[in-house]
C-alpha cells in the first residue's frame, strides 16, 4: 500500500491539480497515488536538489565510511583527537603516554628534534630541562667526592672552586623552573585591555548609580511632600534627602543577600536587571526610612523649615560644603541642626555652616 505523503494542495500546479480532480471522479485511488508521487518527488528534490543521483552518491559515500557504525567510530576518533589537542595545550603528560603507546620507536626519534625546537621556542625552559638531565645523570655523591679530593690538595683547590662555581648554579637551574615571561608588547596590550575594561565598567556603573540616585531622589521628594504637606523649602528637602540617602545606603550595604545579588548582576552586566533589582529594594526600604528621618526631624508636625540666615547680611550662611554623615560629630550635632545647615565635625571645635 502506498504511503500517504501529505502536502499543501496549493503547491500543485493548476494544470496537474485540474487533471487530478478529473481523475478522482473515475478513479480516486489512482488520483491519490499520483498526488503522493508528486509530493514525494517534491520532498526528494528539497532534500536532494541533485535528485536520485545525489541520493545514490550519498548512500555510496556512507557505505564507504562503514555505514552507521563506521560514522559513529569516526566521530569517536574525532573526539579523541580533540581531547588530545586539549591535553597537549594544557601540557598534560598523558599526551606522551599516548605517543609512546602508538609508536615507541617513533616517539624516540622525535625526542631529539623536540629538544631542538624547545631550545628555539623557549631557551630558558630548555636550559632548565638540560640541567635536570645533567643533574639526574650524575651518580649520587660523585661531585662531593671529587670536590673533597680537589680541595684536599693545595695545588687543586682552584679546580675545586671551579667545580663549585659550575655545579651549584647547575643544581639551582635544575631545581627551579623558569617563570613564564610575557613579552613587553603583550604586557602593554594586557595592561591597556585591563585599563579599558576598568574604564568601561566605571562608566557603566556610574551611569547606573546616577539613574538610581535620580529615581531615589524623586521617590524621596514625593514621600517628603506627603509628610510635610508640601511646605518644605527646596533647600530643606535637599538636606533632608541627604540624610535619607545616607540611611538607605547604610541599610543596603548591611544586607548580605542584597550585596551578593548585586555583585552577581554586576558581573552579568545586564543593566535592566541591575536597575530592576535596585529599584525594587529602594521601593521596599525607602518609605519607612523617609518616615523615620522625617519624624526624627519634625515629629508629627509639618513645620516650614527655612535655610539658616546670616544676621549680618540677611543671606543664607554658606561657609563650607555639607559634611558626610561619617564626618559629623553626632555627640554635638542633632539631626535638626543638619537640616538647618549646621553641624560639628569630628576633630574640629567650631561649628560649620553650609
Amino acid at each position: 500500500m502506498d504511503a500517504d505523503v501529505s502536502g499543501d494542495g496549493r503547491q500543485i500546479p493548476p494544470a496537474l491539480r485540474s487533471a487530478l480532480n478529473d481523475l478522482r471522479l473515475s478513479d480516486p485511488k489512482l488520483a491519490n497515488r499520483l498526488k503522493n508521487v508528486w509530493f514525494a518527488d517534491l520532498a526528494l528534490k528539497k532534500e536532494f536538489p541533485g535528485g536520485l543521483n545525489e541520493a545514490r552518491a550519498l548512500r555510496e559515500f556512507k557505505e564507504r565510511l562503514g555505514g552507521d557504525e563506521g560514522i559513529q567510530q569516526i566521530e569517536q576518533e574525532r573526539q579523541s583527537y580533540r581531547d588530545l589537542d586539549q591535553q597537549f595545550a594544557a601540557g598534560d603528560v598523558k599526551v606522551l603516554d599516548h605517543l609512546v603507546g602508538v609508536s615507541p620507536e617513533g616517539f624516540s626519534k622525535l625526542v631529539p628534534a623536540a629538544f631542538g625546537k624547545l631550545a628555539e621556542a623557549n631557551p630558558e625552559q630548555f636550559r632548565h630541562v638540560m640541567a635536570r638531565v645533567a643533574a639526574e645523570s650524575m651518580p649520587e655523591g660523585l661531585i662531593a667526592a671529587i670536590h673533597q679530593v680537589l680541595s684536599s690538595h693545595e695545588g687543586t683547590t682552584g679546580l675545586a672552586q671551579h667545580l663549585v662555581n659550575w655545579y651549584n648554579p647547575l643544581m639551582r637551574l635544575a631545581q627551579s623552573a623558569p617563570q613564564r615571561r610575557v613579552e613587553p608588547e603583550r604586557r602593554r596590550l594586557d595592561a591597556d585591555r585591563r585599563q579599558f575594561e576598568a574604564q568601561r565598567q566605571g562608566t557603566f556603573q556610574h551611569g547606573i548609580v546616577k539613574e538610581i540616585e535620580q529615581h531615589g531622589g524623586t521617590q524621596s521628594d514625593k514621600i517628603i511632600d506627603q509628610l510635610s504637606g508640601g511646605k518644605l523649602s527646596s533647600e530643606a528637602k535637599f538636606r533632608l534627602r541627604g540624610v535619607i540617602t545616607s540611611e538607605l545606603n547604610a541599610a543596603l550595604r548591611g544586607d548580605p543577600s542584597f550585596i551578593q545579588k548585586r555583585d552577581l548582576l554586576l558581573a552579568e552586566g545586564d543593566r535592566n536587571k541591575i536597575l530592576t533589582n535596585y529599584k525594587a529594594e529602594v521601593g521596599k526600604r525607602l518609605p519607612e526610612i523617609v518616615k523615620r528621618v522625617h519624624r526624627e526631624f519634625y515629629g508629627s508636625t509639618r513645620p516650614v523649615v527655612k535655610a539658616p540666615v546670616d544676621i549680618g547680611t540677611g543671606r543664607a550662611a554658606r561657609t563650607s560644603r555639607q559634611p558626610s554623615t561619617s564626618e559629623i560629630d553626632w555627640t554635638r550635632t542633632s539631626r535638626r541642626d543638619v537640616l538647618d545647615g549646621k553641624a560639628y565635625v569630628k576633630g574640629k571645635s567650631e561649628q560649620i555652616l553650609w
